[in-house]
């Protein structure tokens, strides 16, 4: 069973399906050398979004190496404290990583791969507790192989709402306090593999939470770049 979805000439299906899925691994591949060539940052606005509420930079990186690349990390860096206690939390980062024994919790998100001459652009989402520190973030691009994502045995849910909103897919459903759920999308509804997982997982609450497809780094590409994209909800078992 799906729903359709229709915003302008594209559209948007959320399938509501019960499966269990069988599991593996994640697995992480060893950081090139290579530079990505330039990296370009716009404004961050003043006041945070009304719909999630936080604060977005859009972010591009530009490979003009006449290289493809097999993916990139993007490192968030620099990033100030919101209060003596909180540091600004970059929402839709991929994970935290540590670069030195003094530099640490860094926030990344990966992509790719990047073919030669391709400019990709980011929306990098920042959740700032006193909404006034606004962060002057420094951003590394390293070029290696995007880490394979395969989910443990998990079992698809039904979600209560979808829409469109400027362009932006918007899913909410209920979830349960303390569990992980995982969105896959796929650009078939027929295709028994293929279906990529969005990264990071929306966290349990006890109630509704709410998910949107805004392009990268959550996904690979911005949901009006494709005639149709098919959304899963899955959420790994305690």
């Amino acid at each position: 069973m799906r729903r359709s979805i229709v915003f302008g000439d594209w559209d948007f299906y959320w399938c509501e399906l019960r499966r269990i899925f069988t599991c593996a691994v994640l697995i992480f591949a060893a950081v090139l050398s290579a530079q990505a060539q330039v990296i370009s940052t716009g404004a961050i606005p003043d006041a945070p979004d009304d719909q999630t509420g936080y604060f977005f930079q859009l972010l591009s990186v530009n490979n003009n190496s006449g290289t493809n690349y097999p993916g990139l990390r993007v490192l968030v860096r620099d990033l100030p404290l919101d209060t003596e206690t909180n540091m600004v939390r970059v929402a839709n980062a991929h994970g935290l990583t540590n670069l030195s024994a003094t530099i640490t919790n860094v926030p990344y998100f990966d992509f790719g791969p990047i073919t030669a001459g391709q400019t990709v652009p980011f929306q990098v989402e920042f959740y700032i507790a006193n909404r006034l520190t606004k962060p002057s973030p420094t951003y590394q691009a390293i070029v290696m192989p995007t880490p394979s994502i395969i989910l443990p045995t998990t079992i698809l849910v039904t979600n209560n709402a979808t829409r469109i909103v400027d362009g932006k897919f918007f899913a909410e459903f209920k979830s349960e306090e303390g569990r992980a759920y995982f969105i896959e999308y796929n650009s078939s509804l027929t295709a028994t593999n293929g279906w990529k997982v969005s990264i990071p997982p929306v966290r349990g609450t006890g109630s509704t939470v709410q998910w949107s497809d805004t392009g990268p780094p959550r996904t690979e590409s911005v949901p009006t770049s494709t005639t149709q994209r098919f959304y899963r909800v899955v959420v790994v078992p305690q």
